[in-house]
């Protein structure tokens, strides 16, 4: 998922490309999700973002 939705659609569909079956894509991204009237706070209260990092090529 992102904010808006376009670079999780292009993810999910970069990763079907290369033959992954279980792909989904939150159409609308998190923006979205808080409009509708959905949470994105677990059951404590916690809003957790883990962050990725790019790793080298070798």
């Amino acid at each position: 998922y992102c904010k808006g939705g376009l670079r999780s659609s292009l993810s999910a569909h970069s990763l079907m490309q290369m033959g992954y079956k279980n792909v989904s894509n939150l159409e609308g991204g998190l923006r979205e999700w808080v409009f509708m009237g959905h949470s994105i706070y677990n059951a404590l209260g916690e809003l957790n973002v883990i962050e990725f990092e790019k790793l080298e090529s070798e």
